[in-house]
């Protein structure tokens, strides 16, 4: 969703409903698309996929990499 993929972890709930709604509103096969290459995209970048805490500061995940 555009949420997912325009928005960042810690967005909050409300503002992910606005990116649903506008998806819904503007729903087209090209936004899908777009949608899917953002999606290719996010999981190949490694700051795309690190999370932030409640904060807003990035989460220490070094503990859990081998």
């Amino acid at each position: 969703g555009l949420a997912q993929v325009f928005a960042k972890y810690n967005t909050t709930p409300y503002d992910k409903l606005v990116y649903d709604l506008m998806y819904i509103e503007n729903y087209s096969i090209l936004e899908d698309f777009i949608i899917m290459i953002q999606t290719i995209k996010i999981l190949v970048t490694k700051s795309a996929t690190e999370g932030k805490d409640v904060s807003g500061k990035d989460l220490d995940l070094s503990k859990f990499q081998r």
